[in-house]
């Protein structure tokens, strides 16, 4: 296991290494970046990213109060 400090210090290079990929690829580095890591100032809608030995994760989170406008929301996002 993983002390507190070790696994944020991972994470840190996780997405440090995933960004600088990015940047270094021929067919990305002309593109304008679609998609936003956070502040994306959408009420009620959240990333969440987790990575480890295993893999990474990118959950997309819905969590507005009203059911309908969860609905919506999802309508809107498939």
């Amino acid at each position: 296991m993983y002390s507190k400090e070790e696994l944020k210090k991972l994470k840190v290079e996780f997405w440090e290494s995933f960004a600088f990929y990015c940047e270094v690829q021929p067919y990305l580095c002309d593109r304008k970046k679609m998609w936003i890591l956070y502040n994306t100032k959408v009420k009620g809608v959240e990333l969440k990213f987790d990575a480890s030995r295993h893999g990474a994760q990118v959950i997309l989170e819905i969590n507005h109060r009203r059911e309908e406008d969860q609905l919506e929301m999802f309508e809107r996002l498939s």
